[in-house]
């Protein structure tokens, strides 16, 4: 059957559509068309044919041409039919919008160094290449497909800086080709890869003696969630304290401690981010003293009576921090500097008991060691003077031509010798230690009838205390030979 075919088409004319074509195979010519009336579209064609191949075109953009087949069939005494009854004129739509972000994330936040941060970004449509993100310009491991991606960066104290980090995303583009611009912050987060930092460190004492306590004061520019270490010459020390203040003790001791000169050793500590404690100043040093000063004592003299001055000279192996402090039988002497040594001395006090009296010595170099003395000396208060405790002077009469002696016993030996007289006349002495005897012989050009006192002076004891004078017993001297006197002759004897 011949004659015109006019087709009617729903044609939603796609945006810069050009160049609207339609053709059939098998010599049919096109009557009129096609054209657009609003969203219907008419074509007419000629042709005789049952079945009619044709062919729908249109360009999108300038240069992105089109086809659709479109089968029309009129046999005989029937309806014209369609295979393309409907269709869409822009086929499958061109894609001119670039992908969007629909939502992104960074987590942790805050983080510190070494801490793995990761990145989430979902867009609207799927992606046709892996994008790229960055995080304060370091670039992150990006991975994912589709409309998810996830990217990963380790931070270190060398890439990063703290403070605020932006998520940056580029290289976003879609299957057609549609790039988007770079997302230059598409989340954000803190960063802070910078550790605590130690402003001040001491150490006290500065010399440090055997039992010792040694004590170090750390303080933080922020605050620690856990404790540093410290150790002096290689011993840990006990550490405490909070936030940015830390105290560190150890008890210094032989032998775990040696002498010479020690620096404080700090490691370890981090903030709540994990970020580790650095040295920002200066470890202190100490001395370490554990020697005890060797001293050594001489005495003026290891008797001493009340009055009389006791000089302790003092010499040490090492110098005081302080003058030593010297007593004598309790009794405090005075110290004075003497060279590289000092001289203690005690002027014996009346109340101070006869007998041995204690000398201690208590000296400390500046590490606060005691002073050891291998030996010290010592001293006897002897301030009783000596008595007679027993005299005889035999005989007790005498003439002239006999010896006189005289015998003392005292109660403690005497190392000066008495002087005996009998009336003014000096005994020839003799004796040692407590017993002491004294001999005259009688004359007449010394002496005269009549009784004659004993008297023992002087002597001393080793520490100087005279014997009070003794006056003892008398002897009776008798020079005169008895005369016989006849004043008459009794009848008797004359015979008469």
């Amino acid at each position: 059957m011949s004659g015109r075919y006019q087709i009617y088409f729903g044609a939603a004319s796609p945006s810069g559509m050009s160049g609207l074509g339609f053709s059939c195979a098998g010599g049919v010519s096109i009557a009129s068309g096609p054209s657009l009336y609003g969203a219907v579209g008419i074509v007419q064609i000629n042709s005789s044919a049952d079945i009619h191949e044709c062919t729908l075109s249109y360009t999108i953009g300038g240069t992105d041409t089109r086809t659709i087949p479109v089968q029309i069939s009129a046999p005989s005494g029937a309806a014209i039919t369609m295979q393309a009854t409907s269709f869409n004129l822009g086929g499958t739509l061109p894609d001119s919008t670039a992908p969007a972000l629909v939502s992104a994330s960074l987590s942790p936040t805050p983080a510190g160094r070494g801490t793995e941060v990761v990145a989430s970004a979902s867009f609207d449509e799927d992606l046709s290449a892996t994008p790229q993100m960055s995080l304060q310009g370091q670039a992150m491991d990006v991975t994912g497909s589709g409309t998810d991606w996830t990217g990963r960066v380790t931070l270190s104290e060398t890439s990063f800086s703290d403070g605020a980090a932006a998520l940056s995303i580029t290289g976003v583009i879609d299957a057609a080709g549609n790039a988007a611009d770079t997302i230059a912050s598409a989340a954000s987060m803190s960063i802070d890869v910078t550790g605590p930092s130690l402003t001040a460190a001491t150490l006290t004492p500065s010399v440090i003696g055997a039992g010792g306590q040694a004590v170090a004061t750390l303080t933080y520019d922020e605050a620690l969630v856990s404790a540093p270490s410290v150790s002096l010459q290689g011993q840990a020390m006990a550490v405490t304290g909070s936030g940015t203040d830390w105290s560190a003790q150890v008890l210094v001791s032989a032998p775990d401690f040696s002498d010479g000169t020690v620096s404080l050793s700090v490691s370890g500590g981090q903030d709540a981010l994990g970020n580790p404690a650095s040295l920002g100043v200066a470890l202190p040093s100490g001395t370490l003293d554990l020697t005890a000063p060797q001293g050594s004592a001489v005495l003026s003299q290891n008797l001493a009576r009340a009055g009389e001055t006791v000089t302790l000279t003092l010499s040490f192996s090492e110098g005081l921090a302080t003058a030593p402090t010297v007593t004598i039988g309790g009794e405090t002497a005075s110290v004075s500097a003497n060279g590289g040594g000092y001289d203690a001395s005690l002027v014996i006090p009346n109340s101070l008991a006869d007998g041995p009296a204690t000398i201690l010595i208590t000296a400390q170099d500046a590490a606060g060691n005691d002073a050891v003395f291998a030996s010290l000396p010592s001293v006897t208060i002897d301030s009783s003077a000596p008595s007679v405790t027993a005299a005889t002077l035999t005989p007790s009469l005498g003439r002239a031509g006999q010896e006189i002696v005289a015998q003392l016993s005292y109660s403690e030996a005497l190392t000066s010798a008495p002087s005996f007289t009998l009336g003014n006349v000096a005994m020839v002495l003799s004796g040692s230690g407590t017993s002491w005897q004294g001999r005259v012989t009688l004359s007449e050009a010394e002496f005269s009838d009549g009784p004659v006192q004993f008297v023992a002076t002087g002597g001393a004891d080793a520490a100087g205390n005279t014997v009070p004078d003794y006056t003892g017993d008398s002897v009776t001297v008798d020079f005169t030979s008895p005369n016989l006197s006849i004043d008459a002759i009794p009848a008797t004897l004359s015979g008469a």
